[in-house]
């Protein structure tokens, strides 16, 4: 969809409207619930042509110029590409990390031997991707330049010599060495997000991948490649779990990851993973074939001081459209069965999409959980989040009261970012989503792992995870 097309009466598209249930609303208390509704059309559409967004995207085109194609699962995170030389620093390997260095080094020397040169080229391409994202600049011209000089560095590698090797391009070796990238295995291997807002989606399948019967069951469900090189990909039908729902993806879909061409956006790296990107945004556009979602939320937190109180709550109901019900599609079509519960803190932007300011003053709590109810019914799909009060003062205090599994969450940044040179020498940034590797209660510290870097996790304490997550999404593992 691009900008100019916003707010032009021939031109219909599908948004959530949620609609605040205020019959018998009464003061509530903790246990409480606050629900309200957001439908969004799957056959029919809805003008959206009104006053109020039309402002909105006017504001943000004359701030934003190069805002465009922001549509269903593709939407460009400006903020991870803020290179910060600061977070670079030399580091120094033992002899037990060189040898393992070595070694993956030579494995992938022989892997490349036996490739076509077809595929040599296919491999270079998804390399430079992968490291461009692990440099985190984003930026093509520049990228390439980096790209030359690591190969360049390559060659001192291969030979054994590691002096002078930076955690950055520590980063980079494993993602270039790494054997996943042409091969269909069904196991979820090294990547690098791409151009696209799609961190929820990667951090869930990260979290299905990390047991053993998660593993199984993404395995299960790509297929070997036919005579032409196309995957299918079975999905259940997430309304109907007994039904299956079988996606084709193409060897087109599968090149949209070389950053060179700035049109392309999906994970370099593993291929399984690039498949089940392209299949799952395939699923999505069939029970939202009408619709669009504005994914560049930041645009809006950057202007809605120019909106009235009223105008923000507007835009933001429609900015809200899909979010959660793209987790619960894809969750669902993934055969697991459970309920999807999302814990925010009570300062999260996100939080009130789903509920009032009067609900959230009357409550007065730190941390509120979100369950959702989502049916499909004449051709529509509605969404019902319920919201509820919690006893938690902070999202690690949910984590360990409730007992979860890491293998069970997600967790997402709010509009802090974070690196500490000395221990972290990496970068975690806003908005943005995680999947939750560890609590070690011994030292009382979090590990999470980030999609643009799936090679590398943070590791930080529980106080600094407080400080820099809002947001907490439980997906328990039940087939």
């Amino acid at each position: 969809m691009n900008i100019n097309n916003i707010g032009n009466s021939n031109k219909t598209y599908s948004f959530s409207n949620l609609n605040v249930h205020k019959e018998g609303f009464k003061p509530a208390h903790i246990g409480d619930s606050y629900s309200f509704t957001g439908k969004s059309a799957k056959k029919k559409s809805v003008n959206f042509g009104n006053a109020i967004f039309e402002k909105f995207m006017t504001i943000a085109k004359e701030k934003y110029e190069n805002l465009s194609n922001m549509q269903i699962f593709k939407g460009f995170e400006e903020h991870f590409f803020k290179l910060n030389t600061k977070l670079i620093h030399e580091i120094t390997l033992t002899p037990e990390q060189k040898e393992i260095l070595a070694k993956k080094i030579q494995d992938f020397e022989n892997y490349k031997s036996n490739l076509t040169p077809e595929q040599l080229n296919e491999l270079e391409k998804n390399k430079h991707g992968m490291l461009d994202f692990a440099l985190k600049n984003g930026l093509s011209d520049k990228s390439l330049k980096g790209y030359k000089n690591f190969l360049k560095r390559y060659e001192n590698f291969k030979n054994g010599n590691f002096n002078g090797i930076t955690n950055e391009e520590l980063s980079q070796l494993l993602y270039y060495t790494d054997t996943t990238d042409l091969i269909r295995d069904g196991k979820i291997g090294s990547f690098a997000q791409g151009r696209t807002g799609d961190c929820w989606f990667l951090s869930m399948l990260n979290n299905c991948a990390s047991t053993i019967e998660g593993e199984k069951n993404i395995a299960q469900r790509i297929s070997q490649a036919d005579n032409d090189g196309n995957y299918t990909v079975t999905f259940d039908n997430p309304f109907n779990q007994s039904e299956k729902i079988k996606i084709q993806v193409t060897p087109k879909d599968l090149q949209n990851y070389d950053l060179s061409n700035e049109d392309t956006y999906y994970s370099s790296g593993d291929l399984d993973v690039r498949i089940l990107e392209s299949a799952a945004e395939k699923l999505i556009h069939q029970y939202f074939k009408d619709g669009v979602e504005i994914q560049n939320t930041e645009v809006f937190y950057d202007i809605e001081n120019e909106l009235t109180l009223q105008e923000e709550k507007q835009v933001a109901d429609k900015l809200a459209c899909g979010f959660p019900e793209k987790r619960l599609l894809i969750y669902r079509a993934l055969g697991y069965k459970g309920e999807m519960k999302d814990y925010y803190t009570s300062d999260s932007r996100e939080l009130n999409k789903y509920c009032s300011k009067e609900f959230l003053n009357s409550q007065n709590a730190k941390v509120y959980s979100v369950t959702y109810n989502l049916t499909e019914e004449n051709g529509k799909i509605e969404l019902t989040p319920e919201v509820k009060a919690t006893q938690y003062n902070s999202l690690s205090e949910v984590i360990t009261g409730e007992n979860m599994k890491a293998s069970e969450l997600t967790c997402g940044t709010g509009d802090k970012e974070y690196s500490d040179n000395k221990k972290e020498q990496r970068y975690i940034s806003t908005g943005h989503a995680y999947n939750f590797m560890n609590y070690n209660a011994e030292d009382e510290s979090i590990t999470v792992n980030d999609p643009y870097n799936s090679a590398f996790p943070h590791t930080i304490t529980k106080e600094k995870f407080d400080t820099l997550y809002t947001q907490l999404t439980y997906l328990p593992s039940i087939f």
